[in-house]
């Protein structure tokens, strides 16, 4: 579960992804994010309006830093293993956050973390756009972003295992930040104790 409650949060980006993503996050302080947890998925939503477009599109779209846009970062997961990050921008007042994103530009980021043993997994991933579709230099432009930063999480992750291989019975501290995460931990073992059959106590 580290895979998806690092994707789940998203606020490492600024600090781990300097040189690829970090310009794409929008701060949980003070922007409002928007939590909605059902049965069946998770949702996050943060968007930030009327703010100058970031440089992820400004090189992926052609947008430029005169641009006003409204922005969002919306990240959805479904158990046992996907999460769906929805990341866009829309010139400004457009009406993006009420649905209408025909102003705007919007990449997606598909996971589905497939665990192979109890301390391995297959991390399948894809990266999609709505723009520049007779331009295959921009997809592989953004591909190329997103790998470089997924092997920056890669080290963060290991050094994550490690150090609960070296007290995993120690008490587990969850910030205000971990809530999507730690929710969508919860699903997965209700998931697990529902598939043996087990009751949950109490």
């Amino acid at each position: 579960m580290l895979v998806v409650e690092n994707l789940m949060d998203l606020s490492h980006l600024p600090a781990l992804h300097r040189t690829t993503l970090a310009d794409t996050a929008i701060p949980a302080n003070p922007i409002p994010v928007k939590y909605d947890v059902r049965d069946d998925r998770i949702t996050v939503d943060r968007w930030v309006l009327d703010t100058p477009a970031p440089p992820y599109f400004r090189l992926l779209a052609g947008l430029t830093k005169n641009d006003r846009v409204d922005r969002w970062m919306n990240t959805v997961f479904t158990p046992p293993c996907f999460v769906r990050i929805d990341i866009g921008a829309a010139r400004a007042g457009t009406g993006a956050r009420e649905g209408n994103r025909s102003q705007g530009v919007t990449t997606w980021n598909l996971n589905a973390v497939t665990p192979e043993t109890d301390r391995t997994a297959h991390y399948f991933w894809a990266q999609a756009q709505d723009f520049a579709g007779n331009d295959p230099s921009i997809s592989q432009v953004d591909f190329q972003l997103v790998h470089t930063a997924f092997q920056e999480d890669l080290g963060i992750i290991k050094g994550q295992q490690e150090n609960i291989d070296l007290a995993p019975g120690a008490i587990r501290i969850d910030l205000a930040a971990d809530r999507a995460g730690v929710q969508a931990r919860r699903m997965v073992e209700r998931l697990l104790r529902d598939e043996r059959g087990e009751r949950r106590a109490g």
